[in-house]
């Protein structure tokens, strides 16, 4: 039964749908890259995944649970690296899952192999924070209005 969930999921990420899944872009040619990533003004995480890739599996609902969480700060897209080799070749994708982030048309940030959720959530932020032009002193402000002793 569990393999079965697995699979399923596997293949509705594989599957070719809607562009669109929720905030989540599902880039399908070289142009479409370039007007969704390199052209765009708001940070894109890019998740360069495959279909018969096990861990981009579990990076899906991670992936999809992030973009909800930053959908009006930044774009969130997908490319699928067997479709879209020449793309993933461009950028020197050689393992996947492998998540990129943009800014600006320029590689900001990037990981690769599954990435947990909050460490996903601290990139985009960086990313999201370097857009509104946050500095130095606004993060150490957001860092000290922190309650120090949280309420038990």
């Amino acid at each position: 039964m569990r393999k079965q969930k697995h699979a399923d999921r596997g293949a509705d990420i594989a599957s070719p749908g809607p562009a669109r899944s929720g905030p989540v872009i599902e880039i399908r040619g070289r142009s479409q890259f370039e007007a969704e990533v390199i052209d765009s003004e708001l940070p894109v995480v890019v998740d360069f995944w495959g279909s018969r890739c096990a861990p981009c599996r579990v990076m899906a609902p991670v992936f999809q649970a992030c973009a909800e969480a930053f959908a009006d700060q930044a774009r969130f897209v997908k490319v699928n690296t067997e479709t879209n080799a020449q793309i993933a070749r461009a950028f020197n994708i050689r393992s996947i899952p492998t998540l990129a982030i943009f800014y600006r048309g320029e590689v900001f940030d990037v990981h690769v192999g599954a990435t947990p959720r909050n460490q996903l959530e601290a990139m985009v932020r960086r990313a999201v924070d370097k857009h509104r032009g946050v500095g130095l002193f606004d993060k150490l402000k957001r860092f000290w209005s922190r309650p120090s002793n949280p309420p038990a």
